[in-house]
């Protein structure tokens, strides 16, 4: 192990609660957080993925009530969509929805931002149009977040720490990098 100087760990459950929430919702300019959140919600009570869970919790935290969704379909590996209140609603990552003619980009910085913080992001659009994103992240075990402190102390003897995010449901299979001691949830 002396000679060892990277660790590399599948982050979901190991290192983490084993719990994601959503840490963060981002408006296009024509919508509000909670418009966003309860459409989403809405859509994904309907869904059996982890990540809807996350949704429709942090809805429910915040009192927003859901509504009813039609024609829910989920392909797979794609995305939820339904018609809620009259409009359809498509989640998932920028190619599923770019797929369906939704130009994503004017969030993208922000997307890739919240990616870099750890999180998984997921796009929505209302109608054909980008509505906003989800930011979705599992907070980091307090003592993982003790022990990834004290490794990051460490670099500086030419030791690494890294978890590995290969279940980005919004990044199309994606794997992100990033340092184990910078996530949220982190102590």
């Amino acid at each position: 192990m002396e000679k060892i100087d990277t660790l590399v760990v599948d982050k979901v459950g190991t290192l983490t609660e084993g719990r994601p929430k959503v840490v963060a919702e981002v408006p296009t300019n024509e919508y509000s957080g909670a418009t966003v959140l309860r459409r989403a919600a809405s859509v994904e009570r309907a869904s059996e993925h982890p990540l809807a869970d996350a949704i429709v919790s942090a809805a429910r935290d915040r009192s927003i009530q859901t509504t009813d969704v039609k024609d829910f379909d989920s392909p797979v590996g794609k995305g939820p969509l339904g018609t809620v209140e009259g409009n359809e609603v498509l989640l998932g990552n920028a190619t599923f929805l770019y797929s369906r003619g939704v130009d994503t980009s004017s969030l993208e910085a922000e997307a890739e931002r919240q990616r870099g913080e750890g999180a998984t992001v997921i796009n929505m659009a209302i109608d054909g149009s980008l509505a906003g994103i989800l930011a979705i992240a599992d907070p980091v075990k307090q003592p993982t977040a003790r022990g990834a402190a004290r490794t990051s102390r460490q670099r500086g003897q030419g030791h690494h720490a890294h978890r590995r995010q290969s279940d980005d449901r919004s990044g199309g299979g994606a794997e992100a990098w990033y340092p184990a001691c910078g996530s949220r949830g982190s102590a």
